[in-house]
């Protein structure tokens, strides 16, 4: 498998070209690219196109040994009563809803249900598959609502058949979408091209650590670099966690460490190597890149650079505020000075540069190096 987040030809002309068998998904997130996000992932098995709401997939397009293929994830509906019904209205749209002994997919072996998969063949291009778009959006939509929306301290698990504690807010995939969004500067800042990178082979040491999002940096409208891109909301996400099986998280230090090693490792020559043609493609495709934007040479040899961007812990997209204690920034202000000795070590031609995100951040005073909510961002 190539280490490439580039899609090929034929996928890419299958998603946004009249008559492509994807293309009623392109028109429709021409008409929501503030609630939707076109991710590449061209280094999958099998290649695939991923649209986002919130950082979390609404759908994977992808083509098989048995034509294309459209997948969603049914977690997203664990925390609706009316799951079943929901599953339901799935299976007459054309998912497979059936296990192997064709009976309605249900939870008898696990409190999880997965992915399901619909086989566009039966659907083709029609305006049957502008319908299919229109009514899998609404279901899917409906499920996130109510995945996303404000957890109470206790809310009811309809997959478990409990109630869960503490629920996260997930504010920070919020964030994590809204800064791709926002960050589209081609002339002087950073231009967001991947969310969620996913790097082949990540158990390998020297493959570790994976930003939440690659960028260029423009400068005077010229690319300067390609930089990594860590995105962190919550107090509790910089520090070590202890997981399930007993190991603990890595904390923020482990992670600017992780940057770092990544950026100096041999897969970042495939970064440099895709980036010409996704931004190509999403300029063909007529998706984030602008008239004129220059885009890097196949060939370029451009460095790579770090950024961490601390936020609120407020739920970015629906305007909703959580306590500034529970946020990035407060983490960050507090141990502001061992992190800015991580990130601008003295004796390394290395850094990384930070970036206070939120209305929080942006009505206080900085320390040098240090930027808040840039106003076109707004």
């Amino acid at each position: 498998m190539a280490d490439s987040r580039a899609i090929s030809n034929k996928l890419k002309d299958m998603f946004y070209l009249p008559g492509g068998v994807f293309y009623p998904f392109f028109l429709h997130v021409k008409n929501h690219t503030e609630q939707l996000a076109v991710c590449f992932r061209g280094n999958g098995t099998p290649e695939k196109i991923s649209i986002y709401h919130n950082n979390h997939i609404v759908w994977d397009l992808y083509e098989d040994g048995s034509g294309p293929k459209v997948a969603i994830s049914f977690n997203h509906a664990r925390y609706c009563k009316d799951w079943e019904e929901k599953r339901n209205e799935l299976g007459k749209l054309g998912f497979n809803i059936y296990n192997k002994e064709g009976e309605p997919i249900s939870l008898k072996e696990a409190d999880t249900i997965g992915m399901l998969v619909c086989d566009f063949n039966k659907i083709k291009y029609s305006d049957s598959s502008y319908e299919f778009v229109i009514k899998t959006y609404g279901i899917i939509m409906d499920m996130m609502r109510i995945f996303f929306e404000p957890k109470k301290i206790e809310d009811f698990d309809y997959f478990k058949k409990s109630f869960t504690k503490y629920k996260k807010n997930l504010a920070e995939k919020r964030w994590q979408q809204w800064i791709f969004n926002k960050l589209k500067n081609s002339y002087n800042g950073l231009f967001a091209y991947d969310l969620e990178f996913a790097q082949p082979g990540a158990q390998d040491e020297e493959n570790t650590n994976e930003p939440d999002m690659l960028a260029l940096r423009y400068k005077d409208g010229v690319p300067a670099a390609i930089v990594l891109v860590e995105v962190k909301s919550l107090y509790s996400a910089c520090e070590p966690r202890k997981k399930k099986n007993g190991e603990k998280s890595s904390d923020i230090f482990e992670h600017i460490n992780g940057m770092k090693k990544y950026s100096k490792s041999r897969n970042i020559q495939s970064r440099r190597e895709e980036v010409s043609k996704i931004l190509k493609d999403y300029s063909e495709m007529g998706l984030y890149v602008k008239d004129g934007q220059i885009i890097p040479s196949e060939n370029n040899n451009l460095p790579i650079e770090c950024v961490i961007i601390f936020t609120t812990a407020d739920l970015v997209d629906i305007g909703y505020s959580i306590k500034s204690a529970d946020s990035a920034i407060h983490y960050y202000l507090t141990n502001k000075e061992k992190i800015d000795r991580i990130c601008n070590p003295i004796d390394e031609h290395w850094h990384c540069d930070v970036y206070l995100v939120g209305e929080f951040a942006k009505n206080r005073k900085y320390p040098a190096g240090i930027y808040a909510l840039p106003d076109d961002w707004k």
